[in-house]
């Protein structure tokens, strides 16, 4: 059986690390890719890797005078609309999907389309580090393992459909990365968070080490 909220509001046996509101949200993502980790290593790792594949290609392409300029351009343009209408709403459904996995019951998705930013919510449904990683990082591995294998298969006609597609959901996944380091950033604690749908906020908490309770309890 999964931990409760209301087990997380125990001040003795949980401290609160992060109140996050919704709105606050690319607020917290921009703050978190600043910080200096192995998660944001990774993510402008692959970012940049990705940059240089699709360099190699058009220059590939262009020095054996298979792909003119407007070629690139169209078929950019349908993995921009591959991106948009098809693997942002599949993004979204794979974290639904990996919430009902580790055990959530409740997922609803919110769309802040001012600001572009699109995520799933398990409401209420607390998840711990294994837990979190597992639903944070199932989208950007299985879309972007398809949308490498169908640039492998693909022909000069399409690949940059899909190449433009893998760039845009790779950095599409600056939210997830940006969750995950915050996790990694209190990688000595255990830490736990849960979505909250009414009040439009997540919250992280840790767990107190018995020396951090004994301590307390001598402070009394």
């Amino acid at each position: 059986m999964s931990l409760q909220p209301e087990t997380l509001h125990n001040p003795e046996e949980y401290t609160l690390l992060r109140e996050l509101a919704h709105q606050d949200l690319l607020a917290f993502v921009q703050a978190q890719l600043r910080i200096k980790n192995s998660i944001r290593t990774v993510f402008y790792a692959l970012n940049i890797a990705i940059v240089c594949l699709v360099a190699l290609v058009i220059f590939l392409r262009y020095r054996n005078g298979q792909l003119q300029g407007i070629d690139v351009l169209l078929q950019a343009s349908l993995g921009f609309a591959l991106f948009f209408f098809i693997l942002l709403p599949l993004h979204e459904w794979i974290h639904g999907l990996a919430y009902r996995k580790v055990g959530a019951e409740k997922v609803s998705y919110v769309a802040q389309w001012r600001k572009l930013i699109f995520y799933a919510l398990a409401d209420r449904f607390v998840a711990g580090k294994k837990a979190f990683y597992f639903v944070a990082f199932a989208p950007c591995v299985v879309i972007n393992i398809i949308l490498l294998i169908g640039f492998l298969l693909s022909g000069v006609q399409t690949e940059f459909v899909f190449l433009s597609a893998l760039l845009l959901h790779m950095s599409g996944c600056i939210g997830d990365f940006a969750m995950v380091s915050f996790f990694h950033q209190h990688r000595h604690k255990e830490v736990y968070t849960y979505d909250d749908a009414l009040a439009a906020k997540t919250y992280f908490y840790a767990k107190k080490l018995l020396n951090d309770r004994i301590t307390e309890g001598q402070n009394k």
